[in-house]
């Protein structure tokens, strides 16, 4: 598949439930506290959502716990598709966090590493003894 190809698969999606919902453009930016311009470039798949902003749609837009993990998943897909130009894998995740990583928002990554980062001090010094 050529970049010139490219359909994004979370943009009708997101048109899907902006429709659904009765949410046009301006009502959606106004409600994730961004700009219509932003939005705009999310129903054409010019940009994509961060996790936090994928939070924010699926609570917005009302989706089902279904709907939330297909539209997410989508993202993902878009996204990797905008880096790497080709689909993504189709293993599995290299590591369990690699599973969770994903849904965590920044805030919540920052405090896992910071776990990890305890622990590995904590082994380190038994280590030391």
């Amino acid at each position: 598949m050529k970049r010139d190809d490219f359909q994004s698969r979370s943009a009708p999606m997101l048109c899907s439930h902006m429709s659904k919902m009765g949410i046009d453009r301006h009502d959606l930016a106004a409600k994730l506290n961004r700009t219509p311009e932003h939005v705009r470039k999310l129903e054409c798949g010019g940009t994509f959502a961060t996790p936090d902003l994928e939070e924010k749609l699926v609570l917005i837009l009302q989706m089902t716990p279904k709907e939330a993990e297909a539209f997410k998943n989508a993202i993902r897909w878009d996204r990797w598709y905008e880096k790497f130009h080709e689909p993504p894998p189709q293993s599995g995740p290299s590591s369990p966090i690699d599973v969770y990583w994903d849904q965590l928002t920044n805030e919540q990554r920052q405090a896992m590493i910071c776990i990890a980062e305890s622990l590995a001090r904590s082994n380190r010094a038994k280590q030391a003894e």
